[in-house]
Formats: C-alpha cells, structure tokens, sequence
C-alpha cells in the first residue's frame, strides 16, 4: 500500500505518458495484497479492507501477517516448500 500510494503521488506531478505507466503500476501494486490473501485461502475483502484501513490510520508498516496470525505460518510454510523445489530441481540437473 505504501509503495502503491509514493507511485501514485509521484505520478501525479510527472507529466505525459508516463504518468499513465506509474499509475497502472500503482494499481497493480494494490492488487498484490489482495492476489496473496486469495492464494492463501483467506478472505482478501475482509483482510483488505483492514489493511487499507491500517494504513489510512497512518500504521503504515502493517501487513497482512500482522491482520492474520495464520498468514505468517502460511508464507513459513510456501517458503520452505519453495526451497524443497529448488533442491529437487538442483539434484535432478545433477
């Protein structure tokens, strides 16, 4: 959210069409937190809705981990499947 909102604003005083690209930019970047809720099986309108209005409130370093106490063993457990996939991947090129 913060990033989305620092691109925005800069887009806002950068002129021609690169403002549009920065702008396009901003709104996919305010998609990810919903994309990652939806993937994690939790329900991104609520978690959303509670991030945008966290950092609306100025908590600005708040993130879905911190909306849901679940989500941080969900990104342990993504992370150590990932690197279970690149050792796989590893020992199968060798």
């Amino acid at each position: 959210m913060l990033m989305a909102n620092a691109v925005n604003d800069e887009a806002a005083r950068t002129p021609g069409k690169e403002a549009v690209a920065m702008e396009a930019y901003a709104r996919a970047l305010r998609q990810l937190p919903t994309a990652i809720a939806d993937n994690a099986g939790y329900d991104s309108a609520q978690l959303v809705s509670e991030l945008r209005a966290a950092h609306s409130q100025g908590k600005n370093t708040t993130g879905l981990g911190e909306l849901n106490k679940f989500f941080i063993i969900f990104k342990f457990i993504v992370i150590v499947k990932l690197v279970e996939i690149i050792l796989i991947l590893l020992n199968a090129c060798d």
